[in-house]
């Protein structure tokens, strides 16, 4: 007879962490919303981040990854008014990247963006179109959204929306497209990964930017209308990967859906514009939404190299058209990992068998790969000289009837009976896989254990460009597209094993097991006795120096839950973050010290003149799991 098997548990949210000491925290958590039995066991594991350290160098500012966003409250920016302000400072190495974006419901006629493209600001914005309709009698017409007008004997003339107007009714500019005023910097770009101050402006329907207080320009609106209205938030750093934007701009006027990858700081917000300007710092407290940010006592990493760095438990997930297979094809990309095992990459066909993967396991690197009914798997043992935390060049690669792979000076070939070619409609998973991707592949090759490390320059063709990573990536998780961190690993091979803390029923354990400067995994698992769902991950950092009287503790708290994303396969991903010191008060959240011998390290950045302190470890990652 057969049984069915309740459902999992689910409205599991992320975890919180909060410091009790040098070397302790607690952790607590909600339990589900919808259970499936009786109360669930939980157990929280503990396991290490690759390449923590405490000693690199942090200057102020928000920390921005190129997959996280914040989202106001509509009111962040004034609403119904003729003036828009903006200032800030950035620092990025991306060409494209949305800073801040505000869009009017429905079909999104009314906007206001602050952008890079192609290495350069871009200030835009779209006031309310009023639409002029010839007729003998009076004309009333309704700005907001531009939806009608009609005669004064009430008789509807118009309904046409002002997205279907030309795109000449939007003010937009940066400083090689103004129209007017000083283009003066010679076209440069501003994505060297320097500081620069950047002002935006809008007076009725004129619009300004000015860059390092020296170049600058305007333009003017044509639609004949000075306001800009309601929005359904403002979102800064990017847009939820679901997000549909209505808009069909083109050219410069067009939104990127890249998120921004940087640093910000300084930011300020125009509150008044008569009689006299008035601008008051953002409250980033009063964001209503954040999706894998920082938070900002965090500061930005003062030195970085190019990259996308993998804390672990996680992936980034590359759009289908980046890569679709064939008979020919090689992969090279370059990394450096503390690990001994983990998941390189994957593809497969969702419509068919034909898959590839590639894992490290054991001083091996696996590439293993199925086409039609052919099939190859190679091993090449290169030892431990991988996970060293040096870098290390990996090839892969299939031509016809042989595939091979090669690492650093390593090389294998295996020829198989037949060529022909691999298909892949699936997305390119690096790092790792969703918790909730079932593939026979990856439950008969692979370990399942998620890259923690460095990837760069990553190539799909030989000799082919290098892969723009953060501008092809359509979902990414404990993954930051900023940059890797350049300090050396204190720890080479490590494995994936996890540290028991805490198994019951209460909802809050302490683990005063930590050691100072410590960077930690940890796992919440809910076991009700049955069912099963995707991991919900998380991450957060702690910091503590032991010689020091005032301890510190950071926490990132990333979760992912079950389906509902394009990628069916996939989880959609939420998130939430919270920063709180040991200490209370407003002197202690001003500036804390920790006064260690005769030297003062500065843990936290709330006071505009600090330029740098120690930086804090790597984030901790909470994975809770319902079974």
């Amino acid at each position: 007879m057969e049984t069915s098997v309740p459902p999992a548990p689910a409205g599991l949210k992320a975890p919180k962490l909060y410091p009790v000491n040098t070397t302790g925290i607690e952790i607590s958590w909600t339990a589900p919303a919808e259970l499936n039995g009786p109360p669930p066991v939980y157990h929280v594991e503990r396991t290490d981040v690759s390449f923590s350290d405490a000693q690199g160098q942090v200057v102020r500012g928000r920390r921005f990854t190129g997959t996280g966003y914040f989202r106001f409250p509509g009111s962040m920016l004034p609403v119904d008014t003729d003036f828009t302000g903006l200032q800030l400072s950035f620092r990025t190495r991306a060409e494209d990247g949305l800073i801040l974006c505000a869009l009017s419901p429905g079909e999104q006629e009314e906007y206001v963006a602050l952008q890079m493209r192609s290495g350069r600001p871009y200030f835009l914005f779209d006031p309310q179109p009023v639409r002029s309709v010839q007729s003998p009698g009076r004309i009333h017409c309704v700005p907001r959204g531009g939806r009608s007008c009609w005669e004064e004997n009430g008789k509807l003339l118009s309904t046409k929306k002002a997205a279907h107007v030309s795109v000449e009714f939007i003010g937009r500019f940066d400083l090689a497209t103004l129209g007017q005023g000083p283009q003066n910097d010679g076209g440069r770009r501003y994505n060297d990964n320097q500081w620069h101050r950047l002002i935006a402006t809008r007076k009725q329907a004129v619009g300004t930017i000015i860059v390092d207080d020296q170049y600058s320009g305007s333009a003017s609106a044509t639609s004949g209308s000075t306001i800009i209205g309601q929005n359904t938030g403002v979102y800064f750093g990017g847009l939820p990967e679901n997000f549909t934007v209505h808009r069909h701009d083109s050219g410069p006027a067009r939104l990127v859906r890249q998120g921004f990858a940087g640093c910000v700081k300084d930011v300020l917000v125009q509150r008044a514009s008569s009689p006299v300007a008035v601008w008051e710092p953002l409250d980033w407290d009063s964001a209503l939404e954040e999706h894998e940010t920082y938070g900002g006592w965090e500061g930005c990493p003062a030195d970085s190299e190019h990259g996308a760095y993998f804390l672990g438990h996680g992936f980034l997930r590359l759009e289908p058209a980046v890569f679709a297979g064939g008979d020919d094809f090689e992969i090279s990309f370059e990394f450096k990992t503390d690990q001994l095992n983990a998941l390189l990459l994957f593809a497969y066909d969702s419509s068919g068998e034909d898959y590839m993967l590639a894992e490290l396991q054991g001083g091996i690197l696996s590439w293993v790969l199925r086409w039609g009914e052919q099939s190859a798997e190679l091993a090449v043992w290169v030892g431990l000289s991988y996970c060293d935390g040096g870098w290390n060049s990996a090839t892969l690669l299939k031509r016809g009837a042989l595939s091979g792979a090669g690492l650093n000076e390593a090389l294998e070939e295996q020829r198989s009976r037949r060529g022909g070619p691999l298909t892949i409609s699936s997305p390119l998973y690096l790092g790792g896989v969703p918790a909730g991707l079932q593939h026979p592949a990856l439950l008969r090759h692979s370990l399942l254990h998620g890259f923690g490390g460095c990837i760069r320059a990553v190539r799909l063709a030989a000799r082919g460009p290098v892969v723009n990573l953060a501008a092809a990536s359509r979902g990414a998780v404990r993954v930051n597209l900023d940059g890797c961190l350049s300090a050396d690993t204190s720890v080479n091979c490590r494995g994936n094993d996890s540290i028991l803390v805490y198994a019951g029923r209460e909802s809050s354990t302490l683990d005063l097991t930590l050691q100072p400067f410590t960077g930690l995994n940890k796992t919440v698992h809910v076991r009700p006795g049955s069912g099963r769902s995707p991991d919900i991950r998380g991450s957060g950092e702690v910091t503590a120096k032991a010689a020091c009287t005032v301890p510190f503790i950071s926490t990132l708290l990333k979760v992912l839950r079950k389906a509902g994303s394009a990628d069916a396969r996939g989880p959609n991903i939420a998130s939430a973050s919270l920063w709180a010191p040991v200490s209370d008060g407003d002197e202690a959240k001003r500036q804390l010290q920790c006064k260690c011998s005769s030297s003062a390290v500065i843990a936290s950045l709330p006071d505009p003149k600090l330029s740098s302190f120690q930086r804090l470890p790597q984030c901790a990652g909470f994975v809770t799991r319902a079974n």
